[in-house]
């Protein structure tokens, strides 16, 4: 809706360049309409705004401004309450004759917010919110220090977006050269970002900022790429020419996200490379962009010869799949010589190029590939003949059921997916067809319709000769799960031949399962689980499982003393078993325990999962007996079973398990201990962290890690110097997960350090795992991990620089900040800016918001005394006071002091009008205070001050009784506040 309103109103119809952009415009036609009132109905059918729609932006800037500060500097806030919405909006509209909810209901109703709940709005969607913080950024620049830009703003990532969009609005050159160069001084890849956000005329010099930049060149190519401008094709066609194959490779699939003319020649040329990769990645590129300027340099390289046979194939693949994303029917001549290529890959790319590009032209060609010897071929041509959508492609399609001996049929599962009426009525037609094969692919294909207008034509082929046709029907209506699909195949269940049956029971849980709650379907499953086909009972014991009834226990009691011996593997008792645990139910424990001696071991393995699943402590002493079980797979799913519980009884067992020969084994039974949780398994745990076997360390560690408990530390810090890496790397891991306030707090920067040092080990793999455990690391340990920020940086110029790189990203993410030490310099600034507060002469008022109370009313400045001190002493009438050149009359002062807090009454008044209460008003005041308090702490301040003056001076006690000269509660209530407000200043 916006976009169409914005291209309606743009001079030719043309989209402003960047999003900025188009909320600007969009924003100034709500303004306009404010005063040509016959456009409203154009933007919101024929409801008519309450407040003026030009006070709009201002009030969404306001509100947008407030919401990016959060609980902590890192954090925004994406709602707001109500009340402080309002609150802030009586503060920017002080004189407004309508009330200032009516701005809010406008917002709300033209869809600019939104209730998250009936206290708390959100802007509409988060990138409105940005715009608007970055509207509110742009009128602030100018007055903005280098470091409060870098500290208060470019730092932290809360308002990255906010700065890009606002970037593109900035009309001053030096404004924006200013910000890209203390961007790049906080973060190179920020600074890259913010280079190509700036207005296309500046981005020459912002480009060469980065250019300039003495970083490694795949550096230098991601730096590039972040800015997506044209400005930096040049450097990368320089790059390409002397950088390796790799580097080549990254730059071509970067050129991919510019989409630009200069790009599209950068990518033609790196068609020609010399390497094969390369070529691949700017087909690829070329794709993505999908201007049919490509198709000639693509078409060049279908017939580019590779000395390697598999290189040239993959790349005339790839410059095919290009062509197919382009979509443009000028490649189809070309696209068709290549159906008889000797490769079959090249043929398949060929038809799913030719299907994506759906022209009729094709459909020959296609059709002749319906007989390619390949059937990834043959089958893509029916997937194209399907796509393009030709009557004689379908009737092509179906001619082709059953003529092929593959083992999947895809060309029935499409058509079926089609499932048109066209395509039913002919699958009908083949249900006669003498083939048994093309019947059996008609029934197949009928069952991925899914209609119920099918069944006609499958109840016909039920009683086919050919058991194949038969199975493939009990499957195709298991597919469709109707009643009457259900009564065929209950008479399926009874056909002559195993494999019907077989497929037909599969069917019936398939259908029952699509109606999985009724009590219909549990009845005919029950009544199934008495059916003399084992195959049948197993899928009824799953399928009662999933239900979850009680009402099934009963009958799965029955089913684990199955006694078929057909089931030779005992899948009926193993299921009833596991179906008895997902209902979980103790009725059925007693049963459960009996089995657990079962001469069996698939049917030991599965009692023990579901006595876990039911979780009851009776398990406990039968399932002790089969941690010594002579299978490994029973041993493993009684440890299993034993955490699932999570008695501590269980744990000295488990700590023999850790010890297992078997893998699986000590996995789940360290697994299991970390359920359990309990500190009493850490010594039996440390122990074995000095076994023999590295194995047993190793999951010793594991286990102590699930657990996660402080006094492991100790002992998983000596195994930082374990000689086997497995066992060094499950230690670091292990440390990285465990997480308290009570850790060692020497032992967190200590392994910060040591995977520091890993990351820059000359084996690549031991920096990959270095460095995602350092990521893993940073999200527990977020303070300590950034401290090292700077260092990171360093280490990007060496060989380990790609995977470093990755972690500083994380780091930052993890952190919501860039620079760990402009970091620290805000709050430093912050807390010092504190200390001024509460350090001040108490006999001293500073006036820091005059400009703010004068903008705040409306009216022409009085006068500028920003930090203007005034020394007050009113100890006595009359006393004379001094002032310097730089300070104002008090009497002045204390007018505008006055006037806002009267203001703050007024706006009170307005927003409960029907209070009367003496004893409720000043309590409401004080609420409201407090509320302002924490949101406005300089209106808060000059409460304070005016306070000051109140209560030093008889002359400034009858200036308030002027103001509050009406005898009513909210006057009395002012004073009352005045002569109790607290000094002390959170």
């Amino acid at each position: 809706m916006m976009l169409c309103e914005v291209f309606q109103q743009a001079p030719d119809n043309q989209l402003p360049s960047n999003l900025a952009g188009v909320f600007q415009v969009f924003t100034t036609m709500y303004e306009i309409s404010s005063v040509r009132k016959h456009e409203i109905a154009l933007l919101k059918g024929d409801v008519r705004p309450l407040s003026d729609r030009r006070l709009w932006k201002k009030a969404l800037i306001a509100i947008a401004s407030i919401m990016m500060q959060g609980k902590t500097p890192v954090d925004f806030r994406p709602v707001i309450h109500r009340d402080e919405a309002e609150s802030e909006l009586s503060r920017v509209f002080p004189n407004e004759k309508f009330p200032i909810r009516d701005i809010l209901d406008d917002l709300l109703k033209y869809h600019l917010f939104q209730n998250r709940s009936t206290e708390q709005i959100e802007f509409r969607h988060q990138l409105i919110q940005e715009y608007y913080a970055a509207e509110y950024l742009l009128k602030l620049l100018p007055t903005l220090t280098d470091d409060e830009l870098k500290q208060n703003y470019l730092n932290y990532l809360k308002w990255t977006e906010p700065v890009a969009l606002m970037l593109s609005l900035v009309d001053s050159e030096a404004q924006a050269l200013r910000v890209v160069q203390h961007s790049i001084k906080v973060d190179w890849m920020l600074g890259a970002r913010l280079a190509g956000e700036v207005k296309q005329k500046f981005q020459a010099k912002t480009v060469k900022l980065v250019e300039d930049l003495e970083v490694a060149n795949w550096l230098k190519v991601q730096l590039l790429g972040a800015t997506r401008s044209d400005y930096a094709i040049p450097t990368w066609v320089n790059l390409a020419e002397g950088c390796s194959w790799e580097t080549r490779k990254e730059i071509a699939e970067l050129l991919s996200h510019i989409r630009s003319n200069a790009a599209m020649a950068a990518l033609l040329k790196l068609l020609e490379d010399s390497y094969f990769s390369v070529r691949v990645s700017a087909a690829k590129a070329l794709g993505e962009i999908g201007s049919d300027e490509a198709i000639p340099g693509l078409l060049k390289l279908l017939e580019k010869a590779d000395f390697s046979i598999r290189a040239n194939r993959y790349v005339r693949q790839c410059a095919v799949d290009a062509l197919g994303e382009i979509g443009s029917e000028l490649a189809v001549s070309s696209l068709l010589e290549l159906i008889d290529d000797s490769d079959s890959r090249v043929r398949c790319s060929v038809v799913n190029a030719l299907g994506k590009i759906g022209t009729e032209n094709s459909t020959s060609a296609l059709l002749k590939l319906l007989e390619d010897s390949d059937p990834d071929v043959s089958q893509g041509a029916v997937e194209a003949l399907c796509a393009i959508g030709s009557d004689a492609g379908i009737s092509a399609c179906l001619n082709s059921l059953g003529h092929r001996n593959d083992l999947f049929c895809r060309e029935a599962s499409i058509l079926g997916k089609i499932g048109s009426e066209t395509v039913i009525s002919g699958l009908h037609k083949l249900t006669d067809d003498a083939n048994f094969r093309v019947r059996q692919d008609v029934a197949t294909a009928l069952g991925e319709t899914g209609s119920e207008k099918a069944i006609p034509s499958l109840l016909k082929l039920m009683d086919d000769s050919d058991s194949g046709v038969r199975a493939s029907v009990a499957e195709a209506l298991g597919k469709i799960g109707s009643n009457v699909a259900i009564v065929a195949l209950l008479q399926l269940l009874e056909d002559a031949n195993p494999n019907v049956r077989k497929s037909a029971a599969k069917g019936i849980r398939k259908a029952l399962l699509t109606n999985i709650k009724s009590e219909a379907t549990i009845a005919t499953l029950i009544k199934l689980a008495k059916h003399h086909d084992f195959n049948m009972r197993w899928r009824v014991a799953e399928a009662l499982g999933k239900i979850g009834s009680n009402t099934a226990i009963p009958i799965l009691l029955k089913l684990v003393q199955d006694s078929d011996v057909k089931d030779t593997y005992h899948t009926v008792r193993k299921m009833a078993a596991k179906a008895l645990g997902k209902i979980g139910s103790n009725t059925a424990i007693p049963s459960l325990l009996k089995m657990l001696e079962d001469a069996n071991s698939g049917v030991r393995e599965s009692v023990a999962e579901a006595l876990g699943e039911i979780g009851s402590d009776t398990a406990i002493p039968g399932l002790l007996k089969l941690v010594g079980d002579s299978k490994s797979k029973v041993r493993a799913s009684a440890a299993e079973a034993l955490g699932e519980i999570g008695s501590e009884a269980a744990i000295s067992d488990l700590l023999k398990l850790v010890e297992d020969s078997d893998i699986d084994v000590r996995w789940k039974a360290s697994e299991a201990l970390g359920k359990i949780g309990s500190d009493k398994a850490v010594p039996g745990l440390l122990k074995l962290t000095k076994h023999d076997s590295s194995d047993v360390r190793k999951s010793a560690a594991e286990a102590l890690g699930e657990i996660g408990s402080d006094t492991a530390i100790p002992g998983l810090t000596q195994l930082l110097v374990d000689s086997t890496a497995k066992v060094f790397w499950s230690a670091v891991e292990v440390l990285g997960k465990i997480g308290s306030d009570k850790i060692i707090p020497d032992l967190i920067p200590t392994l910060s350090v040591v995977l520091i040092e890993l990351m820059e080990d000359t084996n690549t793999n031991v920096r990959k795992t270095a460095a995602e455990t350092l990521s893993e690391f940073a999200k527990k340990h977020t303070e300590v991990v950034a401290r090292h920020l700077s260092h990171l940086l360093t280490l990007i110029r060496t060989d380990s620089g790609k995977e470093i790189y990755h972690v500083v990203l994380t780091i930052q993410e993890i952190c919501k900040y860039y620079n760990y030490e402009i970091f620290q310099a805000h709050l430093a600034a912050q807390k010092a800016d504190k200390n001024n507060i509460h350090n001040r002469d108490p006999n001293a008022i500073t006036i820091q918001t005059l400009e703010r109370l004068t903008i705040m009313t409306d009216k022409s400045p009085i006068f500028n005394q920003q930090h203007a001190t005034i020394g007050v002493n009113y100890a006595a009438e009359g006393s004379t006071i001094e002032f310097t050149q730089h300070t104002s009359s008090s009497e002045q002062t204390f007018e505008i002091l006055l006037t806002d807090y009267k203001q703050f009454i007024e706006q009170l008044q307005q927003k409960y009008p029907t209070l009367a209460d003496p004893t409720t008003v000043p309590q409401i005041i004080e609420v409201e205070a407090k509320l302002l308090e924490a949101q406005d702490q300089q209106r808060w301040q000059n409460f304070l001050s005016l306070k000051r003056l109140w209560n030093g001076s008889k002359k400034a006690g009858i200036k308030v009784g002027e103001h509050f000269a009406e005898n009513n509660v909210w006057a009395k209530g002012a004073i009352a506040f005045l002569e109790g407000v607290s000094e002390d200043v959170k």
